[in-house]
């Protein structure tokens, strides 16, 4: 937030537009009572990144982004730098279903790239283009992108946290102990 805060104010809308944030409200409280709004063109839930650049740490995707913001360069944490930054066609990316758990994404690209989602990165969230396992990687400090190849792609982001499956173990452990117990009593 800090650098967000200490940003100028293009670089501030930029970023908004980022997050898909539309309006904002702020309030002066050296006015009073005064409370404004700013309007932004936000870029959509789901956008392309021609190419990318590296940052080891969300401190320095968060710098290098403060610093120059631009929708077809992404900053990925610990993913590989990607693409020759050559725009090309404009690539199609719909959402075509959308849910808490689970989001599916077509994408249509001439070219290699990013499918970015600005949705806050988070553990547990799983992608899979085609059938096929993908990692996602922290992008722009904020959101999810995972790596596409050129043609046409399914995508599909599906959340299932780790204590889930630890949840259903320790179900099944106690419902194992009940019955063992039930049999035990009952058999006597």
């Amino acid at each position: 937030m800090d650098n967000l805060n200490s940003a100028d104010q293009d670089t501030q809308n930029a970023l908004y537009s980022l997050m898909n944030i539309s309006r904002v409200e702020s309030f002066d409280s050296a006015e009073g009572s005064f409370v404004s709004f700013a309007e932004f063109d936000p870029l959509p839930r789901a956008w392309w990144a021609n190419c990318s650049q590296n940052a080891n740490g969300l401190e320095e995707a968060l710098g290098e982004l403060t610093a120059n913001v631009d929708s077809k360069i992404v900053i990925v944490e610990g993913g590989l730098t990607l693409g020759d930054c050559e725009i090309g066609d404009e690539p199609t990316v719909e959402i075509t279903r959308s849910g808490v758990n689970h989001i599916d994404i077509t994408v249509n690209s001439s070219g290699s790239g990013w499918l970015v989602l600005s949705d806050t990165y988070y553990p547990g969230w799983q992608a899979k283009v085609s059938g096929m396992e993908k990692n996602i990687y922290a992008a722009d400090g904020l959101f999810r992108a995972i790596q596409l190849d050129a043609g046409q792609s399914n995508v599909q982001f599906v959340y299932v946290p780790m204590w889930f499956y630890v949840g259903v173990g320790v179900s099944l452990v106690s419902w194992i102990t009940l019955f063992f117990v039930w049999r035990r009593y009952n058999l006597n």
